[in-house]
């Protein structure tokens, strides 16, 4: 039925997930900084999650290309 995953694997797949949580987080740490104080801080933040989803998504492609 179901193949048993190593703890080599199961790492391998939380990695590239913790990754893009971290972006979201970021980015909605930035929209609401932008929100309540119009700095451009938030715009930072909001960026710096983008970057780190599409990291996420990078991992994530080479984790499941294998």
């Amino acid at each position: 039925m179901g193949e048993k995953k190593d703890k080599h694997e199961e790492l391998s797949i939380a990695v590239p997930i913790a990754i893009e949580l971290t972006g979201i987080i970021a980015i909605a740490i930035g929209v609401a900084v932008e929100l309540t104080t119009k700095a451009d801080i938030g715009y930072i933040a909001i960026s710096i999650g983008g970057i780190l989803i599409a990291i996420g998504e990078f991992v994530w492609a080479k984790v499941l290309r294998r």
